[in-house]
């Protein structure tokens, strides 16, 4: 079986949003990304053996995929389960459960297991945390995101307006 991890977060959502932010790719480019500089894109065909792939882009153009496909999902949106593809590992399964708390909040528990080292577990855990960070924030305010800019980038036309003053 390999080694599993586990994380347990509580949103202030009820469970049908939270799965929506899981499966609409709309959704997913808001929070899907380990870093608060990167971008996300994404595509899902929510089906069984239905495809998606998710793609996190860095600040300076590098890329990681994550792909994989649909193994379950029900209609009360309290179950997702697919597998997990990247350049790190193959056919690894994640399972997560989607449960309404009280006082209009939700939880969810993830089940991501079958890695063959602990390293890799534990890689996957700081970056489902991390992405599970930004969702906590798009949950809160699902604005639109902010494009990001380098504070110390200078604008030539600004760069010239300060050496004239």
């Amino acid at each position: 079986m390999g080694h599993v991890l586990t994380i347990e977060r509580t949103f202030r959502t009820d469970h049908h949003k939270l799965f929506l932010d899981f499966v609409d790719p709309r959704k997913i480019e808001h929070w899907f990304y380990e870093e608060d500089y990167w971008t996300a894109q994404a595509e899902v065909d929510l089906k069984i053996r239905g495809k998606y792939r998710i793609e996190m882009v860095t600040d300076i153009g590098n890329s990681f995929v994550h792909y994989g496909e649909f193994l379950e999902f029900n209609p009360a949106h309290t179950k997702l389960k697919f597998t997990w593809n990247s350049g790190v590992v193959e056919n690894t399964i994640v399972d997560i459960e989607f449960r309404d708390l009280a006082r209009a909040r939700s939880m969810i528990r993830i089940h991501h297991g079958m890695f063959e080292s602990e390293s890799s577990r534990d890689k996957h855990e700081l970056i489902w945390n991390k992405c599970l960070d930004h969702l906590e924030k798009y949950v809160e305010n699902p604005t639109p995101f902010p494009i990001y800019q380098d504070p110390d980038y200078k604008d030539s036309d600004d760069f010239e307006e300060t050496r004239a003053s």
